[in-house]
């Protein structure tokens, strides 16, 4: 540990709708914080930026009101931790600096026809078929990885191209090689240390499908599909040298300590550091991640590997690369929020007093991520109370969760014995409804931990680089609380639970 008391560290986590700052001390406590509105906009309906300039301002501001809130010295901050949400990105002008568009985020789907002319191109086919041959022929995972890409508009590559086509001033940038490309954590490090310092770290350069995380670089893939030609940042490990920012923005210089992607910051924090450690983060959309260990296997069809993380300062394991399986569902949040917007519900307190138990029938259980709460409110039973609409709404999140586990069950597992535990955070899992049918319909524990898991996980990896704490092994001694969600022992309350999702399910064509 530090022997300086009085030492802080500044946890930033920049999500998809949220900004969160926390003041952590070197007992895990949050002695400050605040939080913000990511300042999203919605130029049509399939498209979601961020304005940066707007971004910046209030990524500052949260940062200075956690201070504030913490009542410390600015002297006494000893290191910053950035967490950000991966594959938005922004280019801009190496000349000039001028941006050539806002953020494109994650969740904008402005390039979902770029992506399926792609997945269609011949030469996916070819990549798919020369890869499945070599994986037959050398049993390599990479190979039999690499025959079931598919790209998604989540990814870079087809926004990006998306873009080259439809931006005037991109097109004339790129023709000039005068293109430099950021995603969020680029940005804001770049920013932040008066444009010192250029780089991207591990866990959110493998998120943008440009990073080949067996090799440890950019992948060729950038080449192969005639993607536009820009300037890419170097990458490191999540706790290297990010550099110091510059004193104009918090009146004194702070040294970057750690960067990481929201999901394994989250995984981090959860202290689910071991090998076959399973997560489930539940915010705007919901992530299942498998913690791989130091090496990437084949988990299932479609299901690329991460890296979790690169930690250099762990003297457990430095400069080993862990891996993560992960497959998610964009829509989980967006669902309750939909609610909101559509009056069926005036607060999220309204959401706690559904019960597990209640309402069995089966005539409401038709609400998915792909169906949506207007479609539901439009054609479901004229029977179907404000309760069912909002129940289905919750089984639906349930559902769409489940089936995502039972489509990689057998692969996460590993060769192992059967999982036991799911350790799961994020704003939705919040919700006991949620915990408690998902633990049903799994037949294992859920343990849902308190606090900002994504705060905290990056906290986590500076504090051991900047002597904090020494070790995963002293992060794991700390106590925290928790809440425990056993399976139920009821037959007749799983049958109906169980029917209830093999309804949503055969409405969904098995498809979602």
């Amino acid at each position: 540990m530090s022997e300086e008391l009085g030492k802080y560290i500044i946890a930033l986590d920049i999500g998809t709708t949220t900004l969160r700052c926390q003041i952590i001390d070197k007992n895990e406590q949050c002695i400050g914080s605040n939080f913000t509105k990511t300042p999203l906009i919605y130029p049509d309906q399939c498209a979601v930026e961020i304005e940066p300039d707007e971004l910046l301002v209030s990524i500052t501001q949260c940062i200075k009101e956690a201070i504030k809130d913490a009542n410390v010295s600015k002297h006494q901050l000893e290191s910053l931790a950035i967490s950000t949400h991966r594959g938005t990105f922004i280019t801009w002008s190496k000349s000039t600096g001028e941006y050539f568009h806002n953020f494109i985020t994650w969740k904008d789907i402005r390039a979902e026809a770029q992506a399926k002319e792609l997945n269609n191109s011949w030469k996916m086919m070819i990549l798919r078929a020369g890869c499945y041959l070599l994986y037959l022929m050398s049993n390599i995972a990479k190979f039999g990885i690499a025959s079931n890409f598919k790209f998604t508009s989540g990814h870079v590559i087809p926004r990006l191209m998306w873009l080259a086509r439809t931006n005037k001033k991109l097109q004339q940038a790129l023709k000039e090689n005068n293109v430099i490309f950021a995603t969020l954590d680029t940005w804001l490090v770049y920013k932040l240390t008066g444009t010192d310092k250029y780089v991207t770290d591990m866990s959110n350069a493998s998120a943008t499908g440009m990073y080949d995380p067996f090799s440890h670089c950019w992948s060729f893939l950038l080449n192969y599909f005639n993607s536009p030609n820009i300037h890419l940042p170097s990458v490191l490990s999540n706790d290297d040298e990010f550099g110091m920012t510059v004193d104009t923005f918090f009146g004194v210089s702070i040294k970057i300590d750690a960067v990481m992607s929201d999901q394994s910051a989250a995984m981090y924090g959860l202290r689910s550091f071991n090998e076959g450690d399973l997560k489930l983060t539940l915010g705007t959309g919901g992530f299942l991640n498998l913690n791989l260990g130091k090496q990437i296997r084949m988990t299932a069809p479609e299901v690329y590997p991460l890296v979790g993380w690169d930690q250099l300062s762990n003297q457990q394991c430095p400069k080993h690369a862990i891996y993560l399986a992960e497959i998610g569902c964009s829509e989980v949040g967006s669902l309750i929020e939909s609610m909101l917007t559509r009056g069926i519900i005036s607060s999220l307190s309204e959401l706690d007093v559904i019960s597990p138990d209640g309402r069995n029938g089966l005539e409401c259980s038709l609400v998915s991520p792909t169906v949506g709460v207007e479609t539901f409110q439009n054609n479901s039973n004229s029977n179907c109370t404000k309760e069912d609409i909002i129940r289905s709404v919750l089984e639906s999140i349930v559902f769409r969760l489940f089936h995502v586990y039972q489509l990689t069950n057998g692969s996460f597992l590993l060769n192992r014995a059967p999982l036991q535990c799911l350790r799961l955070n994020g704003g939705v899992a919040k919700n006991d409804f949620i915990c408690q049918s998902l633990a049903d319909l799994l037949g294992f524990t859920i343990r849902r931990i308190k606090g900002e898991m994504s705060t905290l996980g990056v906290a986590y990896m500076a504090g051991i680089k900047c002597g904090f704490w020494s070790s995963y092994e002293e992060i794991c001694k700390q106590p925290r609380c928790e809440d425990v969600f056993t399976p139920t022992k009821d037959d007749d309350k799983f049958r109906i639970l169980k029917a209830k999702f093999e309804v949503w399910k055969s409405h969904m064509g098995d498809k979602d």
